[in-house]
């Protein structure tokens, strides 16, 4: 950004006017983000503390703003600074405007006007806000780590401290209970008591997490059938998937163990694919792996064949990758498999590794000649959102 004044080739020699001075100091001040005090809810008007520069109207191109809100939005949002303009104010990436429960009372935020937005007439995107102190960008998730409970393992889901951006990126929301608890029962509100959104849990059923909250900024969690659309109870509007967990036979919670975005399970079942793979005959299965989202399946596998001579390789693979017939030579085999020249040992070739699957719980499996073939899932990495 170029100043309003060079001052080694202003007229005048040192006698340079004190308004050139204030111009220079309010283009400096510019490039920074001024600090205003806030009124109003859905017509937000900000005016710059004393110290701030003067804000041009409109203001200029990619200038930012901070303040705090001064109560909850009940409707669309506008924003006025300094008795210029109104201006929309949209959420995060300029597409949608904030409407109600967008802004929350005492949370801060920062927003910048951009030019472009509104079809040239201009508006303002949030860029960051602030819950509890602490500023979180988009798709923030830290904390908020399940685990069974060591007291009821088989019916209740402990939830770590933590923060995490709502799935519209309009609310940071904090849980600040360590070791909150919620079971499987029907939900309802704080720790120590039911989850689930409709019905009754369901035997070998899979569970998403959600952290909910509420512009106020009261959180709780919901487990539900669905990824993206859990029935909310009266008063959440925000919502985040945590993790994915699943029921047993009986209808109990299948142990398992998260670190950050990895989640394991603590005693794996049995073959997930257990398959004669004919050769250059690619074909899907179903794995152990959560519903609805893509994760990294963390997958063991072995083939074999028991006829003499024969060899060969498997590839392990997402299901929308293009198919091809693997070689030891081409497309680098992920599992390959032999056997002794005549036949009474027979040699089973195993291998780990990690692949993405389709939200259909799917991988997909192609050998270059007819082989016994069997694969589990022991785990996978699912980044929740933290990359949309």
């Amino acid at each position: 950004m170029a100043l309003n004044n060079v001052f080694a080739t202003a007229p005048g020699g040192s006698q340079i006017p004190l308004v050139q001075l204030d111009q220079n100091f309010n283009a400096v001040g510019a490039m920074g983000i001024t600090q205003c005090t806030a009124t109003g809810t859905n017509s937000i008007v900000l005016t710059p503390f004393n110290n701030q520069p003067s804000v041009n109207n409109p203001p200029q191109n990619l200038q930012r703003f901070s303040f705090i809100a001064a109560g909850t939005s009940t409707g669309s949002v506008t924003v006025q600074i300094a008795g210029g303009g109104i201006f929309n104010l949209y959420l995060p990436g300029g597409a949608v405007q904030v409407g109600a429960n967008g802004v929350a009372l005492n949370s801060a935020y920062d927003i910048m006007f951009v030019s472009s937005l509104n079809n040239g007439a201009g508006g303002f995107v949030i860029i960051s806000q602030t819950s509890g102190g602490l500023l979180v960008p988009r798709d923030y998730l830290a904390g908020l780590t399940l685990s069974n409970d060591s007291g009821n393992p088989n019916t209740v889901l402990d939830i770590s401290q933590g923060v995490a951006v709502d799935d519209t990126q309009a609310l940071a929301m904090t849980l600040t209970v360590a070791g909150y608890g919620k079971s499987t029962a029907a939900w309802a509100f704080g720790s120590g008591n039911g989850a689930l959104d409709t019905g009754t849990i369901a035997a070998n059923t899979w569970y998403h997490v959600f952290l909910i909250g509420q512009a106020n900024g009261t959180v709780d969690a919901l487990f539900s059938t669905s990824v993206s659309a859990p029935t909310m109870p009266n008063g959440f509007t925000f919502k985040r998937r945590l993790g994915s967990v699943k029921t047993n036979a009986s209808a109990q919670l299948i142990p398992f163990t998260q670190f950050g975005d990895y989640f394991w399970w603590n005693s794996p079942t049995n073959d997930d694919i257990s398959t004669v793979l004919t050769g250059a005959t690619p074909i899907n299965g179903t794995v152990n792996c959560p519903p609805g989202v893509q994760v990294l399946a963390n997958w063991q596998a072995a083939a074999f064949n028991s006829s003499s001579n024969t060899s060969g390789n498997v590839r392990i693979y997402n299901p929308s990758f293009t198919d091809f017939v693997p070689t030891s030579t081409t497309g680098g085999p992920t599992l390959g498999f032999t056997d002794n020249a005549s036949a009474t040992t027979i040699v089973r070739l195993q291998a780990s590794g990690w692949t993405l699957t389709n939200t259909s719980q799917q991988l997909r499996f192609e050998s270059d000649a007819t082989c016994s073939f069997a694969l589990r899932v022991i785990g996978w990495l699912d980044t929740r959102g933290r990359f949309n």
